[in-house]
């Protein structure tokens, strides 16, 4: 990694007004993506995960704080001076069936980031059988449309407009989570695939925590618009600090013999209109005491690369399962599952 980190977010706030008042989606957020890393960000909907994916493209606009690409203040860019910034950083959106013009040809959708950069015919049209080549897919399918494709091709179709023009950095919104779990492992296998091969860094948003783990170098999780916990990847799953990544950790979902039984965490997160005062997580957490209520935790060192928002880091009560709620189908009886860690 480089001293200089490729992307950055330094107390990074957006702020919506709206008739029921002031929507809270990112709340004093930090982060650094470096060079050819794999940078996961987890938390439930609602806790700001596709608001940041759409400040750092621009699409939305900060309320506070700044953006640095390679130390450029990217706030500070309109217009034209944006043009390249957007050859070294793309996007890769959540849904393919809507994220790809169906009324456009493939070889079409993979020209127009890199007509948008001036690039003349000849070196288009030889790109663009090079990108389906880097996905996966057939020459023939540069001629045909969406329509004629899977839900997974549609995603390496997105994933290749997204690499067209060579970027360093791709953002990635929930990138498999509208495919079939059978598929999903093809996307996160070519996605790791394009970062071993170009140096490519990726952020990768999701709400599937095995999934992050098992792509991601780090993993930064969100609550309600603040980081909460950032760790590498390995040791997040392993030892969670935060009681609120322990609670994603322990709810991923686990199959017992009845095939069905789950455990998910307790209770719904705050409006982000009403915020609760102290720290955001202290109404569902287990371990909070008085001064969570009203001291709100600073993002803190809490050393080995890992760092951590809350006023008692570590103090998990074993089981884990006070934490959680079971459920169950309606009249069927589940032995417990057992949470993997």
């Amino acid at each position: 990694m480089t001293a200089t980190p490729l992307m950055e977010a330094r107390n990074l706030s957006v702020r919506f007004a709206t008739p029921r008042g002031l929507v809270h989606a990112l709340d004093d957020v930090s982060l650094k993506v470096h060079r050819g890393e794999t940078v996961g960000l987890v938390g439930e909907s609602g806790s700001g995960k596709s608001t940041l994916a759409l400040t750092m493209m621009r699409a939305i606009e900060p309320s506070g704080g700044s953006l640095l690409f390679d130390g450029t203040d990217v706030g500070a860019l309109r217009g034209k001076a944006l043009k390249p910034l957007r050859k070294r950083l793309q996007m890769v959106f959540q849904d393919p069936y809507s994220s790809l013009d169906p009324r456009m040809s493939i070889a079409r959708i993979l020209a127009e980031p890199l007509h948008a950069q001036g690039w003349d015919k000849p070196r288009i049209n030889a790109r663009i059988a090079e990108l389906l080549d880097a996905v996966g897919l057939p020459a023939d399918a540069a001629s045909r449309k969406p329509a004629q494709f899977s839900g997974g091709q549609r995603q390496r179709i997105a994933i290749a407009r997204a690499i067209a023009p060579g970027p360093e950095m791709v953002v990635a919104d929930e990138p498999v989570s509208a495919l079939d779990v059978s598929i999903q492992a093809q996307i996160v296998n070519l996605m790791q695939d394009l970062s071993a091969q170009t140096n490519l860094a990726w952020l990768v948003i999701a709400h599937d925590l095995p999934l992050v783990h098992q792509i991601a170098d780090r993993i930064i999780v969100l609550y309600l618009g603040r980081v909460v916990e950032e760790a590498p990847a390995a040791d997040l799953i392993a030892t969670p600090l935060h009681p609120y990544t322990a609670g994603l950790v322990a709810a991923t979902p686990t199959v017992d013999n009845a095939g069905r039984a789950r455990l998910v965490l307790k209770g719904e997160p705050p409006s982000p209109i009403d915020r609760p005062t102290g720290c955001p997580f202290h109404p569902r957490c287990p371990v909070a005491e008085a001064r969570c209520a009203t001291d709100r935790p600073a993002l803190t060192d809490a050393g080995d690369g890992r760092h951590v928002a809350c006023h008692y880091p570590g103090i998990v009560p074993p089981p884990l399962s006070r934490l959680f709620t079971k459920h169950t189908p309606e009249g069927e009886d589940h032995a417990r599952p057992q949470c993997t860690r």
